[in-house]
C-alpha cells in the first residue's frame, strides 16, 4: 500500500540541503515543529543557536551556508570570546527543561531574601 505524502511535507523535500539529519533534528526539536523555514532559523541569534543541543561551530557553518542559499545569514561575531562551553549548553538545556515544567530559577542573592 502506497501512502500519500501530505502537501506540507512535499513542500519541504530537499530544501534542507546541505544540512545533516543531526542539524535538522536539532532545529526541529528547538523550534518544536516538524518543518521550519530559513527565515525562522535566521531569526535565531548566533548565541542562541550555539546553545541548541546538537549544534556547534561546524553546524553553524553549514546552517549559515544553507541560509545564504535563500539570501539570509546569521551574523557570526568576529570575536570568539563568547564561545559556549559544553557545560554551558548542558546548563541551558537543564534551565529550559525546568522552566518547561514550571520551576523558577533564582539567583543566589534572591534565594536569601525568601
Amino acid at each position: 500500500m502506497h501512502r500519500k505524502q501530505s502537501p506540507a511535507a512535499s513542500d519541504f523535500d530537499g530544501c534542507y540541503a546541505p544540512l545533516t539529519n543531526r542539524q535538522i533534528n536539532a532545529l526541529k526539536n528547538h523550534l518544536d515543529r516538524e518543518y521550519f523555514t530559513p527565515q525562522e532559523v535566521a531569526a535565531i541569534s548566533y548565541r542562541h543557536l550555539l546553545h541548541i543541543p546538537g549544534l556547534g561551530e561546524k553546524s553553524l557553518q553549514l546552517i549559515r551556508s544553507w541560509l545564504q542559499q535563500y539570501g539570509l545569514d546569521v551574523h557570526i561575531p568576529a570575536s570568539k570570546e563568547h564561545k559556549v562551553s559544553r557545560s554551558d549548553k548542558q546548563l541551558a538545556k537543564a534551565k529550559e527543561i525546568l522552566n518547561k515544567y514550571g520551576y523558577a530559577l533564582l539567583a543566589p542573592e534572591e534565594q536569601q531574601h525568601r
